[in-house]
């Protein structure tokens, strides 16, 4: 939801920021006016390790003592063989939150990014990869961080206030629902 004037800042913290996509998705928070505070293991406003569970306690720790509040959570910090082995788990739990925190005025909506042009996607796929996968979709483009991050953007402004539970497939058309 977009910050109105005269207001304070939404904050939305995002894990993974100093990637190629959470990046991007930090750069477009910010834009759109967030205060926006990034996760990371590397560098970031605060170093974390989602891995470890005290890592990740201490970081919520200091983000609520820091900016005194979450408004906006994106998770875009994954691990590769467990994320992909997890999505199907991560949209149940997407959709179970959407469910339980509705009635709170929350909402919880998930973004699905297809094969993004990323240096951590350049190290796995070769330019021939990226262009079978060009190839199948509906839109002749390779896929850049910016496109998830107007997802995210939109997701976190009041035009997605009654969306919940639903995935913003970011895949250039390559999965067609």
């Amino acid at each position: 939801m977009t910050t109105q004037p005269g207001s304070d800042p939404r904050v939305a913290v995002i894990t993974g920021g100093a990637g190629g996509i959470g990046a991007a998705i930090t750069s477009a928070l910010r834009a759109s006016g967030h205060r926006t505070v990034t996760l990371d293991r590397l560098s970031a406003d605060i170093v974390c390790d989602l891995a470890s569970e005290e890592s990740t306690r201490a970081a919520a720790s200091a983000v609520l003592d820091g900016y005194g509040r979450c408004d906006v959570l994106v998770h875009c910090a994954p691990e590769l063989l467990p994320y992909v082995a997890s999505k199907g788990a991560l949209l149940g739990v997407m959709r179970t939150l959407a469910i339980a925190l509705g009635g709170q005025g929350i909402a919880v909506s998930a973004v699905a990014p297809g094969l993004t042009d990323t240096p951590g996607s350049r190290t796995l796929n070769t330019g021939e990869q990226f262009d079978a996968v060009v190839g199948q979709q509906a839109l002749k483009r390779r896929l850049v961080p910016d496109d998830t991050a107007a997802a995210v953007a939109y997701l976190a402004s009041d035009g997605a206030a009654a969306m919940a539970g639903q995935v913003l497939c970011i895949d250039g058309g390559l999965v067609l629902r």
